[in-house]
């Protein structure tokens, strides 16, 4: 072989070695890429898992406010009204003083004491776990929440405080109701300083006609027979369902029914009783019917008794609870005398007695005619716990109407100016109907009719 063949084999290899070398370090660089690549991938999914379980364990602590909050409300709403407080063994001890001296040592009480409860206590949900309770003897709520799970390893804690206080009640629009809606004609519907006066049911609404005038919209959870060309804000159907307060007359007496002056107890044996924390017809005679212009009717078995004021030459203002009667305001003639009263009538529902068309109450109905009323209890005209009846003339200013069952305003000129609400919880009693009516919606009524829950702190505790 020539010595110019072998240089030439040389060179040759001396390249294989150099390509060698370079593929080689080639791989070791995209090696060290492909691993610092895979790291910070690694890290950034665990940085997103991070801050996605950071923000669910927020989501996971509200939860437990909002629960234990639901529970405090629908405690208070019902009959008679509830003390609510987180049942034992989810419930620590009261802390040594209801004020803490920093922040620091309420966050450091608050979560101690979340921690201790029983695993029991603990709820999960799509955010995390979470545990909360109501603190005794206070308006707070405190709240933890984790997510994943308590547990994990991957798991984040916020811990929430929220206080709360109990707000009346304030209509959302001028007519509200829970059960069907009809309109028979000559109604208006508007509101003070021109502001917008809706019209919604949770039900169906029939009678819709030139003759309906709502300066608002007129919405229904169900169907709507048509639309108005008066309903200035439109008519739509199939809307989510609004919550209607539950026409709870008790609730009432027991907030305030021994610090108003001139409240009065009308009794289903014809006697007239000063309020009492027993509750309703268990304090001291004050006189037996007729009392104030109000004259009692005893009933039957099968028919409640009445009482009924018809006679509005004497004024005695006040607030007046019928208690397992009807009431009546006006009777004859054509009256159209002023007076200054708040109705609450509560139903009974005796042992033994049916009656289908009230789901088995008895009394709790009021009728109003002739009669020009003025309240006298803070934003609250009438409660009845059964049906409420409005007939003949009549007016009424400012406050809020409120039937259990139903509203039946069939006038031949009558006026209210507030709101008018209608649970319907008893379906049997039939459908609202509004004829003769022009409702002027006062935005700014606020009744003590239902006890809405209104935070007014929320603090997250950090650190």
């Amino acid at each position: 072989m020539s010595r110019q063949t072998l240089r030439n084999l040389r060179i040759v290899k001396d390249d294989e070695g150099i390509g060698l070398i370079i593929v080689i370090g080639l791989s070791a660089v995209m090696a060290i890429l492909i691993t610092v690549m895979t790291t910070t991938a690694i890290r950034s999914l665990q940085s997103s898992g991070g801050h996605v379980h950071f923000e669910q364990s927020l989501a996971a602590a509200e939860s437990g406010l909002d629960r234990e909050l639901s529970n405090i409300q629908t405690a208070k709403n019902q009959v008679p009204a509830i003390a609510y407080e987180t049942t034992s063994p989810c419930a620590p001890a009261a802390p040594a003083s209801s004020v803490f001296a920093t922040e620091d040592s309420e966050k450091a009480w608050a979560r101690a004491a979340l921690l201790a409860l029983p695993a029991s206590c603990a709820t999960s949900n799509g955010q995390g776990e979470f545990v909360a309770f109501k603190s005794p003897g206070r308006q707070v709520v405190y709240s933890i929440g984790w997510s994943p799970a308590r547990d994990s390893d991957l798991a984040r804690e916020r811990l929430l405080k929220t206080e709360y206080i109990f707000a009346p009640f304030r209509p959302g629009q001028a007519i509200l109701t829970g059960g069907n809606l009809d309109f028979s004609g000559s109604v208006a519907v508007n509101a003070v300083a021109g502001l917008p006066a809706d019209v919604h049911t949770n039900a169906s609404v029939t009678g819709l006609n030139n003759s309906l005038s709502i300066t608002g919209s007129l919405s229904a959870s169900g169907t709507l027979s048509g639309c108005s060309s008066g309903v200035s804000g439109g008519c739509v159907s199939g809307q989510p369902p609004e919550r209607v307060p539950t026409a709870n007359p008790r609730a009432v007496y027991q907030d305030y029914a021994l610090t108003t002056a001139q409240w009065y107890d009308l009794c289903d044996d014809g006697t007239v009783r000063s309020p009492a924390a027993a509750g309703p017809c268990t304090g001291s005679l004050i006189s037996s019917s007729p009392y104030n212009n109000w004259v009692y009717t005893a009933g039957n078995a099968t028919t409640p008794g009445k009482w009924t004021v018809s006679d509005a030459s004497t004024q005695y203002p006040g607030v007046y609870y019928i208690y397992g009667a009807d009431a009546q305001l006006g009777s004859n003639g054509n009256s159209s005398d002023s007076v200054t009263l708040t109705v609450l009538a509560e139903s009974k529902e005796p042992a033994g007695y049916v009656n289908a068309s009230t789901c088995n109450k008895y009394g709790g109905d009021i009728t109003w005619k002739l009669f020009n009323i003025q309240n006298y209890m803070r934003g609250t005209l009438f409660i009845a716990q059964g049906s409420l009846y409005g007939e003949a003339n009549s007016s009424a200013e400012s406050g809020l109407m409120l039937a259990g069952d139903k509203v039946d305003l069939n006038t031949s000129s009558g006026s209210v100016t507030g709101a008018v609400v209608a649970n319907n919880t008893c379906a049997a009693a039939g459908d609202n109907e509004i004829q003769g009516m022009q409702v002027t919606y006062d935005q700014s009524v606020e009744a003590p009719v239902y006890s809405v829950v209104n935070t007014t702190l929320w603090l997250e505790y950090v650190g």
